[in-house]
């Protein structure tokens, strides 16, 4: 029984390492169009010393997080393309919070059994597989969210090498509030629940943790944020602007219960089978002090993570979550998700276990039942992976033959110093076109995001620069139709002075096609005749 239980084991940790490795060797190598602003930012940082949107201009900060965009402006100095590094980044990432989860689930002492099968649901989720190669900085949020929580639980729990875990604790803390602005909220809440637990069960060393805090993670983070504050002039990035919304949408609440109806919901009813026979025990367990099932160091960091995802889904309830392909914004809850999952289905496998010989009708019945919800959760999981390639396949097709065709057209025609305004896609165009430009979908553009403008000053805004060029997203070939904002700004008569000059259409055949119209000065259109 021993020898089969260690060969279970071992075999799902094994194919939760080869599967990602072939499903990633025949996913799409696609990269998402809000990538391509993280590109330019990276480029112009890379090129102009400049971590901005226009050089020359006033600095915006349109990207996600600084981490991604400085990584890759490092690689651009050293000639490396930013679409290949950003999949390496991406793909290591997937890999690197495999390890951290791997580590984390043994530092909670979870069986290698349950173990395995929480690093096959981590392995097999579809999405992770879209994210990996977007281009975004999505799993490298989840692997440092996961390395964090692994050296704070080593921070906790190690009586020995307690100065070097902290210092890699506090260090993780600070590069996980880099690559997103969420990370910080983290960061916050685990430094202190470090904090709380050293000053009850350390207190004699308290000193030296303020000591390492000061100097790894307090100093650091000041001196960035005290240059973002000069830099930028705001406490909050420009997209965190461009996202919010007034009041709470209903709408997004019923879409994060879905995301979780769709990959919690059937692991934890079995994990509820599972500990359901065995309860009683498990809870005379659990309320004594010698059980070794629960220690009350636990306490602060559960409460650190409820805090944060309480917070991430008070915030994302309320924004506006432009690009949130396969679920992107909703990916930082699977962590914890998976981790107390494992948890619970840990004590589950200790509880039948103690009725393998008094009940053992439930005992085969409970444990028959986790194997069979299961394996439908890790064959739904895999099912959804042809639509996570068909969607990277379609935007890959899509993008290619619009948005790179027209950024290119437009840096062959004009000049970098030409202004273009951009509705609404503001990723590959501005970025292989080169030019100085205007993002209408408010992202890189503080205007845009903070002053509330009216319909009219918005339209405005738009000739303000006397454009050069501009390109719209449409739902027709022949004239813009796609909002009510861009249909007041082309039926505004200075519009008639711009002339449709290219019309792109996706090689991707949908119910609903979108186009790219380039429209053209009439002074700068008679030139190239």
């Amino acid at each position: 029984m021993k020898l089969a239980y260690n060969i279970a084991s071992v075999a799902l940790i094994v194919i939760s390492l080869v599967y990602p490795v072939v499903v990633l060797t025949i996913f799409p190598k696609w990269v998402i169009d809000d990538a391509f602003i993280t590109f330019r930012y990276a480029d112009n940082f890379a090129k102009h010393s400049e971590l901005t949107w226009n050089i020359g201009e006033l600095p915006i900060e349109g990207y996600t997080g600084v981490a991604l965009p400085v990584l890759l402006a490092g690689f651009i100095k050293l000639g490396f393309d930013p679409i290949d590094v950003s999949h390496a980044i991406g793909v290591s990432a997937y890999f690197l919070g495999w390890l951290m989860l791997l580590l984390v689930l043994r530092k909670l002492r979870i069986n290698k059994l349950v173990s395995g099968l929480t690093l096959l649901f981590y392995s097999t989720t579809p999405i992770f597989f879209t994210h990996a190669l977007s281009g975004l900085e999505t799993m490298l949020f989840v692997a440092t969210i996961l390395a964090s929580f692994y050296w704070l639980l080593r921070v906790v729990f190690d009586a020995e090498n307690k100065k070097s875990s902290t210092t890699v604790f506090f260090l993780f803390s600070l590069i996980v509030g880099f690559v997103r602005p969420e990370g910080v909220a983290w960061a916050g809440f685990a430094i202190s629940a470090a904090t709380y637990v050293q000053f009850k069960h350390h207190r004699n060393a308290l000193k030296f943790f303020a000591a390492l805090f000061t100097i790894f993670y307090f100093v650091p983070a000041m001196i960035y944020f005290l240059w973002r504050w000069n830099y930028y002039g705001a406490l909050l990035p420009n997209t965190y602007y461009a996202k919010q919304l007034a009041s709470l949408d209903i709408s997004l609440i019923v879409w994060i219960s879905r995301f979780f109806r769709a990959y919690f919901a059937i692991p934890f009813v079995s994990v509820f089978l599972l500990i359901l026979p065995a309860a009683d025990w498990l809870w005379e367990k659990i309320k004594s002090k010698e059980n070794g099932l629960w220690d009350q160091r636990l306490w602060p960091l559960i409460s650190a993570v409820v805090a944060f995802m309480a917070l991430l889904f008070l915030v994302y309830s309320r924004s506006h979550l432009t690009t949130n392909f396969s679920e992107r914004f909703y990916v930082p809850f699977m962590p914890f998700f998976w981790i107390g999952l494992a948890y619970l289905l840990n004590l589950g496998s200790l509880g039948i276990n103690q009725i393998k010989e008094t009940k053992p009708v439930s005992y085969k019945l409970a444990l028959f039942l986790l194997i069979v919800l299961s394996t439908y959760q890790i064959a739904f999981q895999i099912v959804k992976i042809s639509g996570e390639m068909r969607f990277a396949r379609e935007e890959k097709l899509d993008k290619e033959g619009m948005h790179y065709l027209a950024g290119k057209f437009l840096k062959e025609t004009l000049s970098s110093s030409d202004w273009l305004v951009v509705y609404i896609d503001a990723g590959a165009i501005p970025y292989f076109s080169g030019m100085k430009t205007i993002d209408f979908g408010a992202l890189n553009d503080s205007v845009l995001a903070r002053r509330n403008l009216s319909l009219k000053e918005r339209v405005e805004y738009f000739y303000l620069k006397n454009p050069a060029a501009a390109v719209f997203t449409s739902s027709s070939l022949d004239k813009v139709i796609y909002t009510t904002e861009s249909d007041a700004i082309t039926n505004d008569l200075r519009f008639q002075n711009y002339i449709l000059a290219k019309k792109y259409i996706s090689p991707v055949d949908r119910q609903v096609n979108w186009y790219e119209l380039l429209f053209l000065r009439k002074d700068i259109y008679a030139k190239l005749k």
